[in-house]
């Protein structure tokens, strides 16, 4: 018996008017050839973890002296060189937000070029891109005011415990309910202990 076999197939055309026979061959189920996808002996693929990895060559410098960066290579686009002493953030160039900063102790970072660090961040409402400028300040006016900031949050946390948050809500206990005291689990990541008040 071959391992190829002759088989009569009957058609129809979309109108469903009957074509003439035609024959066609096909691998008999049974039948394996030598180097045929069906064969026991057909080379197979080489497993996951036996690959060899493929070698990447390290970006290259350009010829004018700037560092190459691969275009499709995921980087940090607002990535900036830390200073120790300092805590740096970028702010971006909306109305009155640049004053503010420079009010509150920020300085402007400068590039290698003498110039301020800037970088697009957003879009802006005109379409345009928005600007925002790395500046920095002194690490003990960023713990001052982090410290200022947190004293609001508590005495905020307070008065909603207490029943007395908001306008009008001095002794009228609106947020403690009756038949329960106030409770908060405060719980940061797995596996850290939960901070009951």
């Amino acid at each position: 018996m071959s391992e190829l076999e002759n088989v009569a197939v009957d058609t129809a055309d979309d109108a469903g008017t009957p074509a003439p026979k035609r024959q066609i061959r096909r691998v008999q189920s049974g039948a394996k050839s030598k180097g045929s996808m069906f064969s026991d002996n057909a080379p197979k693929p080489e497993p996951v973890a036996a690959r060899k990895k493929r070698e990447v060559k390290a970006p290259g410098n350009l010829t004018d002296g700037r560092v190459r960066r691969p275009l499709g290579k995921r980087n940090a686009k607002l990535a900036a060189p830390p200073r120790e002493g300092y805590y740096r953030r970028y702010i971006n160039d909306v109305p009155g937000r640049i004053e503010s900063a420079l009010a509150g102790g920020y300085t402007f970072v400068q590039d290698s070029a003498g110039r301020n660090w800037e970088r697009t961040v957003d879009r802006n409402d005109k379409g345009g891109g928005l600007t925002g400028f790395l500046m920095e300040i002194p690490l003990e006016l960023w713990s001052a005011d982090q410290e200022a900031k947190q004293a609001e949050i508590d005495e905020t946390d307070e008065q909603i415990y207490g029943g007395t948050y908001g306008p009008g809500a001095a002794s009228d206990g609106r947020y403690v309910p009756k038949f329960a005291p106030i409770s908060i689990n405060i719980q940061k990541g797995p596996g850290s202990d939960k901070v009951r008040r």
